[in-house]
């Protein structure tokens, strides 16, 4: 993965899915979305550099959620677990914490690890990434 295709990956975890969400307070994610591993853009990165049976959150390219002690950050650090608020939220159909979970993971900085170089994005993520513009 280069630079630039790292940078149109946050920018649709942001952008095209986390930003609508916040707006509509809906518990689905798009369903295009269904080409990313766990339907995350983020979590498509980390798994790809991850070995077959562990998920390795140390490559999640959501900084704070690597840089947290805790194994899967975005959902069992207290002060991070966004994701799992969001997800909670939606089974209780609360529209305003699912918009404040969701408005909350559009926000949080992104940053690059040199061990994504190594990683292939799949033709279907490629083809969604040329019609992104930065």
């Amino acid at each position: 993965m280069t630079k630039t295709q790292f940078l149109k990956m946050e920018k649709v975890c942001k952008e095209m899915i986390w930003k609508p969400l916040a707006k509509s307070g809906d518990c689905n994610k798009p369903v295009f979305a269904n080409i990313f591993e766990l339907k995350c853009p983020a979590c498509e990165i980390a798994y790809q550099l991850s070995s077959p049976d562990y998920m390795d959150c140390n490559y999640c390219p959501v900084t704070k959620w690597r840089e947290s002690q805790e194994r899967y950050a975005c959902e069992n650090d207290y002060d991070l677990r966004y994701h799992e608020r969001w997800l909670s939220a939606g089974l209780c159909n609360n529209q305003k914490r699912l918009k404040e979970a969701a408005t909350a993971i559009s926000k949080m900085k992104w940053s690059w690890l040199p061990e994504y170089k190594a990683h292939k994005l799949s033709p279907e993520i490629l083809a969604l990434l040329k019609k992104v513009k930065l």
